[in-house]
Parts: structure tokens; C-alpha cells; sequence
């Protein structure tokens, strides 16, 4: 299953930016932002709120939960800095296949939603 620890270590500090705000300030991505993470949802069937962390740990880029009937994916901040764009797609991705699987890193139920995943972007990348 999902790691519930570090969900609600991520919870503890959580600040809800949902990107509706002044946040990120003068960065020039929230909308290029929103359009990703509308883009993902639509091509990968799996809507889910997705909540911009601040004071995560430098190592924790991004932590999916799905609880009460809730499908949240928190995403740490410092992905929304200029140049981090790769970064973080293939976290909202990798987030999105444990919400999408319902399964923890490592197992086979979430590598495959992962693999899938890949391969659908693969083919809408290439024209297929």
C-alpha cells in the first residue's frame, strides 16, 4: 500500500497552494503548471487534487494518498523553481501511478500502472 508515514509527515507541514493564489510568485509557471497537471489527468484517467508542499525534506520530492474517498498527491515546492519542469512531471507522473494502482513503490501492480503509463505518453508523444 502506500506509505501512510510519510503521508502524514508531508501532512504536518502541508501548506495547500493548489497554485489558485500569488504563489509561486514571479516564476511564470502557474499556469504552464496547471495545464500539466490537467493534461496528465485527462490522458491518464485519474483525477486526483494535487497540493504543492513547502518545507518538505530535500529528499522527498512527492507522496500520493488516498483516503476517505480522497485522492490527494502532494508535490514538494521546490518543483515548481525554473528548470525543475522535468522533474516535475515525472513526479506528478510516478504520484499519479500510486493513486492510480493503489499500491507502494515496488510492487508489481504499481510498476505496471507506471510501465502503462509511460507507454500511453509514448504513443500520444509519437502521433499514435
Amino acid at each position: 500500500m502506500i506509505d501512510t508515514q510519510a503521508v502524514k509527515k508531508v501532512k504536518a507541514k502541508y501548506i495547500n497552494m493548489n497554485l489558485a493564489g500569488p504563489y509561486p510568485p514571479d516564476w511564470g509557471v502557474r499556469e504552464a503548471v496547471r495545464e500539466e497537471i490537467r493534461w496528465l489527468q485527462d490522458e491518464l484517467a485519474t483525477p486526483c487534487e494535487v497540493i504543492f508542499v513547502g518545507n518538505m525534506d530535500a529528499v522527498t520530492m512527492g507522496v500520493a494518498e488516498i483516503k476517505q474517498g480522497r485522492r490527494d498527491v502532494f508535490i514538494n515546492d521546490k518543483l515548481l523553481e525554473p528548470g525543475k519542469r522535468t522533474a516535475r512531471i515525472m513526479t506528478l507522473c510516478h504520484e499519479i501511478a500510486h493513486i492510480s494502482s493503489e499500491q507502494g513503490d515496488a510492487t508489481l501492480d504499481f510498476e505496471d500502472t507506471l510501465g502503462d503509463m509511460l507507454g500511453k505518453m509514448a504513443e500520444k508523444a509519437m502521433g499514435r
